[in-house]
């Protein structure tokens, strides 16, 4: 409630400022020619004759577009650091949830509000559930942002099966009696093919083509055709691509200290992260847990997206996922 009472304080000031920019205008006016007046030693000459010097100003094209400037630049400021931030996907890990080439807004007070400087959390809005689709930054590397889906949350025993590429949870497994904690409900639909394959040896780094089920380009190059399958999260599900009877880089996963391999038990105040794309994702299982200080925010919608297999426009817009909501 704090913070929801403290967002809408944010949006009266901004508004209030909006209706005020006249006067904001007037200051930077004033600002601007004080120093002028300083350099030139004319703060006299300013003080008589203020009035004609603020009419005089007001005609100047140079002054005028200084202040238009840094008044986008204090909005863009306002809009990106406590609103919503625009993100692009540039590869397939979250397939085929998000594409590469997806233009994304994600909401950066969906779980707390930050400060834009020193980025430590000033109030707890929300509790990120799973499910949720997020942007944060990589725990090895915080100038890296990475787009995932949150599985585990803090207390959670997470188990993935390399062969079935089947997930396991137990919630409140550290809080409560082992014995006793309790199985979160997860079900997985018949696996089908996608429109989508991996091709292998190509220069394109994305390495995923969206074809028809019946094309022959599949046989003309060595690849993998993703299979897709519904994956139930309670109440809701989502769709996750696969690899039949392709074992990733299982030795490569993360290691927690009293645990067996492809298992992992969350720590307090951190969450685990998968990508849709089950088999060809850098997530948790390889880099470890995500803080929760590390969390921008929840995806939020589609903006715009490009086909980079479509060179001719306007075909290489993806006019259909443009709008699609989180």
């Amino acid at each position: 409630m704090v913070g929801f009472c403290f967002l809408f304080g944010m949006l009266f000031i901004v508004f209030m400022l909006f209706f005020c920019m006249q006067k904001i205008q007037k200051i930077l006016y004033f600002v601007f020619f004080y120093l002028y007046s300083k350099i030139k030693k004319r703060s006299f000459f300013f003080k008589q004759n203020s009035f004609f010097i603020f009419k005089r100003l007001s005609q100047l094209w140079l002054v005028q577009t200084c202040t238009l400037f840094f008044s986008v630049l204090f909005w863009v400021f306002i809009f990106r650091s406590f609103f919503f931030e625009p993100f692009h996907i540039p590869s397939g890990s979250m397939m085929p949830t998000l594409l590469a080439g997806d233009f994304i807004l994600v909401n950066k007070f969906s779980y707390n509000i930050k400060n834009p400087i020193t980025k430590k959390i000033i109030i707890n809005v929300s509790v990120p559930k799973r499910g949720d689709v997020v942007v944060f930054k990589n725990p090895l590397n915080p100038k890296l942002y990475y787009v995932k889906r949150i599985v585990g949350l803090p207390g959670d025993k997470v188990k993935y099966d390399v062969y079935k590429k089947q997930l396991t949870i137990r919630y409140n497994y550290v809080y409560k009696d082992k014995k006793y904690s309790k199985i979160f409900p997860m079900f997985y639909s018949d696996i089908i093919p996608s429109d989508f394959i991996k091709i292998f040896c190509s220069n394109d780094t994305n390495n995923f083509i969206n074809i028809p089920c019946d094309s022959m380009l599949e046989s003309n190059f060595p690849s993998i055709r993703l299979m897709q399958c519904k994956e139930y999260m309670g109440d809701i599900f989502h769709y996750i691509f696969i690899i039949p009877g392709y074992q990733d880089f299982c030795h490569m996963y993360y290691k927690q200290p009293g645990t067996l391999s492809a298992e992992w038990i969350v720590p307090n105040g951190k969450y685990f992260m998968m990508g849709d794309n089950r088999d060809n994702s850098s997530d948790s299982r390889y880099f470890g847990f995500v803080p929760k200080e590390n969390l921008v925010g929840k995806v939020s919608m589609i903006w715009l997206s490009f086909d980079k297999q479509n060179k001719n426009f306007p075909f290489y817009v993806r006019f259909k996922r443009i709008g699609l909501v989180f």
